[in-house]
This record gives structure tokens, sequence and C-alpha cells, in this order.
């Protein structure tokens, strides 16, 4: 769980990265 948890946080912040970037 905690690693697919930390997958998501990961896609969230690229997707944010690709957001604001």
């Amino acid at each position: 769980m905690s690693g697919s948890d930390a997958d998501f946080d990961l896609s969230k912040a690229l997707a944010d990265l690709a957001k604001y970037g």
C-alpha cells in the first residue's frame, strides 16, 4: 500500500509540474 501511495503521489506531483510548468 505504501508503495502504491508513493507512486500516486509522484504521479500527482508530475502532473502538477506539467500543469504549472
